[in-house]
Order: C-alpha cells, then structure tokens, then sequence
C-alpha cells in the first residue's frame, strides 16, 4: 500500500473559500467514467464541504462516459 495523492479533495475544499476561492470547478482526468463512489465524493460530499466553508459556486464536470464521441472512440481503439 502507498500514500493517496495529497493533498486531499476535501481538504482543499474546506481551505479554498479561506482563500478567497469562492467557485471552482472540478475535473477528475483521472477518471474515464464516474461512479457511485465519484458523484458522491466529488459531486456531493466536496461541494458541501465547499459551500459550508463559505463557496459561492461549485461545478463538477462530469467524465467523458456520457460522450457518445467518446464511446465511438473508445470501440476504434479495442478494434
């Protein structure tokens, strides 16, 4: 086992509105498709963190699996 990446999402959201970061947006490269587990960390448990630490606006941006660009590119590849 090896350290997360740091620093951590939501530690990042409690201190960006301390910074005088009010909106953001949040990508995840890292990420091809979002799951449960993404659109709850990212999509909700981050952006309340944000908001309740004085954010004014949150926008998370979705993966590319709703991409149907995507999804042909994606059936190129593995052919």
């Amino acid at each position: 086992p090896s350290q997360w990446l740091l620093p951590a999402t939501a530690d990042k959201m409690h201190e960006l509105p301390k910074q005088d970061i009010k909106d953001v947006i949040v990508i995840t490269p890292g990420f091809v498709a979002d799951c449960l587990e993404t659109l709850q960390e990212i999509g909700h448990e981050n952006r309340e963190y944000f908001m309740q630490s004085g954010g004014i606006d949150f926008t998370y941006v979705h993966p590319f699996n709703g991409s149907m660009e995507f999804t042909k590119l994606m059936a190129t590849l593995v052919h």
